[in-house]
């Protein structure tokens, strides 16, 4: 592995101490053993060998998801009363920061790793939330040891961002539903125990229509179509259900929940995403580093020239900028802040955003080399891309961003997740956040058209509209005879007392040459 110049021995808790607690430091030092002697040897171990196969992939998940849970690591995407990671005193809810700590720091050692132990909180959550003590008791305990691969089945072919396109159908039939449907880009698709699959219950009904299931691998009428081979090695693929019959004890919270629960998981983790891109940004500026430092041309090293110096200031910039704004939203998620939505979609998209031009001028910086197969900034390349799609593509997050900017109250509601008092999801085990992320903003390219928006008062028009307006009008109007028309401004003598009397006049209306003025003549 090539030597490292700065992350070996830094934790991901170290720059910034203010968002974190003691029980967090312990967690990163763990992170960081585990990255150092298990993910980054396993990753460097594999990544100058050819492309693996579909089953050589799935059989390194099972290996890294075996370790993973060994050491107790996927214990931090579930709730401590369900069996995962007690930190603070909440033993009911996620603790977003551990799951963020983890994230960035397997992000820097191994992205597959990173991936491993995302789906697993991903495939798990909507159980913790919504599903039967039975069903908790009988699924969580193999994904936390690892032995178990989780999968959250919501795209597919004609259902990306619009999750209200959804096509998969669960008919009711007396205690049971049968399934037919298919979806697509499924992570661990074929190598997964169990996949949450979302379905519609009620096709006229939209949105309000879907509800959340768990199908096993084993279910007769659940089949594997195939993989879908991504830039980067992640197991990813389409799986079908034809006439899949499962149990009603299998539903997930109560029919027509299945859009607040995906939309609940997804805000949960989306600020994770942005951590993980940051641990691949982080891991880039350490490599750019190393070469820029060691590097010889023209008799110096190339960080003496003045070029690839900014070039490592921006990327050094860009990161801190991004993990600011992830342990920012993390650490709002964790003590209750009203402001989760729009805090974790700044998170994500400007995250992933700067992780991509981070790791672009670490390529740069290696010249030839940087382009080279197995080279770590050319596997980072590879590995950041998805990042800036899954979980809400950057644009969708844009357009919730300005929703919430510009919609006033009712915005900064729908920005949250369903789910809030009173909502059916209240009935289980667990207790929502204060931060109440009960609504999610309805974008065009995510969701169902959003609902006639509040009356807003009309604003003023501006003043030179105004004026064009007047204009057209006088022109519309009778002329009347100069000796008729009555005395103004411009047709008064010019003495001293017309002087004052037009300076009285003119307050309260705005002056041309004042840029400053406003409509009732006060500076803005």
């Amino acid at each position: 592995m090539t030597p490292l110049v700065r992350s070996r021995n830094a934790l991901a808790t170290d720059e910034l101490p203010f968002f974190f607690d003691a029980v967090h430091i312990a967690l990163a030092e763990r992170a960081r053993e585990f990255a150092m002697t298990v993910a980054a040897p396993e990753e460097d171990g594999n990544r100058r060998s050819a492309a693996a196969t579909y089953e050589q992939l799935g059989e390194r998940c099972a290996r890294i998801a075996l370790k993973l849970g060994k050491e107790r690591l996927i214990d931090a995407c579930v709730p401590a009363s369900f069996g995962g990671l007690a930190l603070g005193s909440r033993r009911d809810q996620i603790d977003v920061r551990a799951v963020c700590l983890l994230r960035e720091t397997l992000g820097w050692a191994s992205a597959l790793s990173e991936f491993v132990l995302a789906m697993q909180g991903l495939g798990s959550f909507p159980i913790v939330v919504a599903g039967s003590d039975a069903l908790r008791k009988e699924l969580l305990p193999p994904v936390l040891r690892g032995e178990s691969l989780a999968a959250f089945a919501l795209t597919e072919p004609e259902a990306g961002s619009d999750v209200g396109a959804l096509r998969s159908t669960a008919e009711r039939r007396g205690d049971e539903y049968v399934l037919n449907g298919r979806k697509t880009f499924i992570s661990n698709a074929g190598i997964a125990g169990h996949y949450v699959v979302f379905a519609k219950t009620d096709p006229a009904a939209g949105n309000r229509g879907i509800t959340a299931f768990v199908v096993k691998s084993t279910d007769p009428g659940f089949s594997f179509e195939g993989p879908q081979m991504l830039v980067t090695e992640h197991p990813v693929g389409t799986v079908r259900f034809d006439n899949l019959v499962i149990p009603a004890s299998r539903r997930l919270g109560r029919e027509g929940d299945g859009f607040k629960l995906a939309m609940r998981t997804l805000d949960t983790f989306r600020t994770t995403v942005g951590a993980a891109a940051c641990g691949m940004a982080r891991r880039a500026l350490d490599e750019a580093l190393f070469r820029a430092t060691t590097r010889e041309q023209f008799g110096k090293t190339i960080a003496e020239n003045q070029l690839i110096q900014g070039h490592l200031a921006h990327m050094a910039t860009e990161l801190d900028a991004a993990r600011l704004l992830v342990y920012r939203a993390a650490f709002g998620r964790d003590k209750g802040t009203e402001r989760v939505s729009i805090d974790a979609s700044m998170a994500k998209w400007y995250a992933t955003e700067a992780a991509q031009r981070v790791i672009d001028l670490a390529v740069q910086i290696h010249g030839g080399a940087g382009v080279l197969r197995g080279i770590a900034v050319e596997r980072l390349y590879r590995d950041v891309r998805a990042l800036r799609i899954y979980e809400g593509t950057s644009e969708v997050h844009q357009i919730i961003i300005a929703r919430v900017l510009t919609g006033g109250e009712r915005a900064r509601q729908e920005a949250r997740i369903p789910g809030d008092a009173g909502d059916s999801l209240r009935q289980t085990a667990i207790d929502r956040p204060h931060s109440d992320t009960s609504k999610t903003v309805e974008t065009p390219a995510m969701l169902a058209p959003p609902s006639k928006p509040a009356t807003r008062p009309t604003p003023k028009r501006p003043l030179v509209a105004q004026r064009t307006a007047e204009e057209a009008m006088r022109k519309t109007m009778p002329e009347i005879p100069a000796q008729k028309r009555p005395l103004g401004r411009e047709t008064m003598p010019d003495t001293p007392a017309t002087k004052l009397l037009g300076k009285a006049s003119r307050r309260g209306e705005p002056d041309d040459n004042d840029p400053g003025a406003s409509s009732d003549g006060s500076k803005n």
